[in-house]
């Protein structure tokens, strides 16, 4: 009996050798390679990809495309099921990797249709922003075909991995869409339901503006006081919620003018508020490579799944993100006369599919709310929202050609050629106040203030203006249209209204002044 106990546990020792073995050569075989060379026919020329001690990729390449390829190939080896998690995230087709668990959180992404979007986005990009995605797409390819075996998150789930498409890229980022503007559609969403049980009164009271809002242009919110609402005590339930405290998220930059420095030189810092991850969302980076005779060195983090630098510097400008409470999203209400279609799609899962079914509407995805029909307009949904016009940054010099832009040299005379404080004065449209700046601090918040409206004008489509002076009229302001030089009365956020002048000096010289 007892050489019986000893041979089983010989046999279990054995065993449990063979199998620690075997996972351990298939979790090792799922590694990448490292260090090596090999030939590729998607790079134009000798590319490599080094780590640092920190084991931060740094990436040498003679084009642009070049680097991009590089980049997916490292974020391919480090991050793939991350980069994964995300486009399936946005495109809500997580179903196929968690089955049936995973079949609620994809209906309410299939909500938005960003598949589709991202397609229809894809088509309408600059050539070379197309094919940068499609370098970069192959380069993760790349990666994955290097390495036999799935990670381990692929071995646990019994799914397989999919090619990286260019659209694919662009789900990643309508995934950071989802995480830092989700809560505006939703707070709209539940504003819309206390309208429809306590009245427009209650929303009022609870969305009342204050003065610690502000606008980038310096307008103002017009305040109004709401009075406590009277409840309807027959809305009133027994049951209770216990309220806990908001978790308080945000973001912050700061800027510091050469002043201020030693150097000389600026210094950006940008404090990017989000959740906690393993890994962590950001991937350190630098890009080294050549346009067009030009050695750029590119520092900073990317987004694993795109091929830009989202927050970094070229050494002569350097670009942050933070994301700030403003409202992107309404729920439009539809009457009866206003057309609706509904779609339907698979969700599929490993063991069977599943029916969604989503009605759309010309404002956008309708949901209904105590018997009505409501639609949500944001910008995620909108054509412009995704695009790779940061990658233009890499090339800036200065802050004009960062924006892409050269200000309006009639623009440029008007606040440079003296201090003062704002001018009151009456023009034939009205009352207005010109803009001014009394000392070199004032004037370089105006030219903070102007970049914000540039910024904004860019992600709206717009084209650029610049504004000088303020009017009666509530959110209507005086600008420049940069490339003509006329003077337009423009409300904020929408293309100019009227054109008042040809130029700035007509502008003027109708004015009178005002006490």
């Amino acid at each position: 009996m007892t050489k019986i106990i000893k041979w089983l546990s010989l046999f279990f020792i054995i065993g449990a050798l063979i199998a620690t073995a075997t996972v351990y050569g298939i979790l090792t075989l799922s590694l990448p390679e490292l260090s090596g060379k090999t030939q590729v026919s998607d790079i134009s020329s000798n590319t490599s990809l080094e780590r640092d001690a920190l084991g931060h990729a740094v990436i040498n390449a003679k084009s642009r495309k070049d680097a991009a390829f590089t980049l997916g190939y490292a974020h391919g080896q480090d991050r793939f099921f991350q980069m994964d998690l995300l486009r399936r995230n946005a495109a809500g087709e997580l179903s196929e990797l968690f089955g049936k668990a995973a079949v609620g959180l994809d209906k309410k992404m299939r909500f938005h249709q960003f598949r589709k979007r991202s397609k229809k986005i894809l088509k309408s990009l600059p050539p070379e922003h197309t094919e940068i995605l499609k370098r970069y797409a192959q380069g993760v390819n790349l990666a994955q075909s290097h390495t036999p075996y799935s990670s381990f998150e692929y071995l646990l789930t019994g799914a397989s991995r999919k090619p990286w498409l260019p659209e694919d890229s662009l789900l990643v980022i309508f995934s950071m869409y989802l995480d830092l503007q989700s809560k505006t559609f939703n707070r709209d969403l539940t504003l819309t339901y206390i309208a429809e049980q306590f009245g427009s009164e209650m929303v009022g009271f609870l969305t009342q503006p204050s003065q610690y809002q502000a606008a980038l242009d310096g307008s103002e919110f017009e305040l109004v006081e709401y009075a406590i609402p009277s409840i309807n005590k027959s809305l009133f339930t027994n049951v209770t919620h216990e309220i806990h405290e908001p978790k308080d998220i945000g973001s912050n930059n700061w800027a510091v003018t050469g002043r201020l420095t030693e150097s000389g030189n600026a210094l950006l810092a940008d404090d990017m508020h989000l959740g906690l991850a393993v890994p962590i969302i950001w991937y350190r980076t630098q890009l080294n490579y050549v346009e067009n005779d030009k050695n750029y060195q590119i520092t900073g983090v990317s987004l694993p799944g795109a091929p830009a630098v989202v927050v970094g510097t070229n050494g002569h400008v350097a670009w942050g993100f933070t994301n700030a409470y403003i409202d992107t999203a309404d729920w439009i209400a539809l009457d009866e006369t206003q057309e609706t279609k509904t779609i339907h799609e698979r969700i599929v899962t490993p063991d069977k599919e599943y029916m969604y079914s989503l009605e759309k509407s010309e404002f956008g995805p309708v949901k209904h709310i105590a018997g009505k029909k409501y639609a949500l307009k944001w910008v995620a949904h909108q054509d412009y929202a995704v695009d790779m016009e940061l990658m233009n940054l890499e090339r800036a010099t200065n802050v004009e050609e960062a924006l892409s832009l050269k200000l309006n040299p009639d623009y440029c005379e008007y606040f440079t050629r003296y201090y003062s404080d704002n001018l009151k004065a009456n023009a034939p449209q009205g009352r207005c106040e010109l803009l001014q700046v009394f000392n070199s601090e004032d004037f370089e918040r105006l030219q903070q203030n102007l970049i914000g409206h540039l910024l904004m004008k860019q992600r709206l489509r717009q084209a650029p203006t610049l504004f000088f002076g303020l009017t009666d009229e509530e959110d209507f302001i005086l600008t420049v249209v940069n490339e003509s030089g006329e003077v337009a009365l423009e409300q904020v956020g929408r293309e100019p209204a009227k054109i008042l002048a040809p130029s700035l000096a007509v502008f003027i010289e109708q004015l009178t002044p005002a006490i």
